[in-house]
């Protein structure tokens, strides 16, 4: 059994490393300028369309006006994005890569600066997985004058999963 999870582990390994060596330097940027420049742009702009999917199906909803909380797709487009960097600080090997991105809300929001995590990739392990974005909704407050008190919703990227495909060969591994 022991020899049995050695060997999926060296293969999953292998497998993440193989898929690894197919990306050129461009493809892995390092730096703002690069990300700029880089060829999986596609990627990210292709993530951020899934996530409009994603917010378009949710239902909008109004609070009552005792809590002044809405949640709308608008909300969740608030502000803008700058990429930050695309460097792992883990010490092991993501099987999803991600970026950081600034998001910067309107002067009349708090808080104004939000950090997201974003998949740059749809794939993971060598095509035997998807990577899933992950979001979390936080409340921003709008500190305008004339809208004083009014919460937000905001959807934000805080990380990029891998899950399996159904008829993965790494199924087998898994309890």
């Amino acid at each position: 059994m022991a020899l049995l999870v050695l060997f999926g582990v060296a293969l999953l390994l292998g497998a993440t490393k193989v898929e690894d060596a197919r990306l050129s330097p461009k493809q892995d940027p390092k730096t703002i300028e690069d990300l700029w420049e880089a060829e999986d742009s596609v990627d990210l702009a292709v993530n951020e369309q899934s996530r409009r999917e994603v917010l378009a199906d949710r239902i909008i909803r109004c609070a009552d006006s005792e809590d002044n909380i809405v949640l709308s797709d608008a909300a969740s487009e608030l502000g803008h994005l700058t990429p930050l960097s695309c460097e792992d600080d883990s010490e092991g090997i993501p099987l999803c890569r991600e970026c950081s991105f600034l998001r910067t809300l309107p002067a009349d929001y708090h808080p104004r600066y939000l950090v997201e995590r974003k998949c740059q990739g749809k794939y993971c392990l060598s095509n035997e997985g998807n990577c899933v974005q992950q979001y979390m909704e936080v409340e921003v407050r709008n500190i305008a004058p004339d809208r004083e008190g009014e919460v937000r919703l905001v959807l934000v990227g805080t990380a990029c999963k891998c899950l399996l495909n159904e008829n993965s060969v790494f199924k087998v591994f898994l309890p």
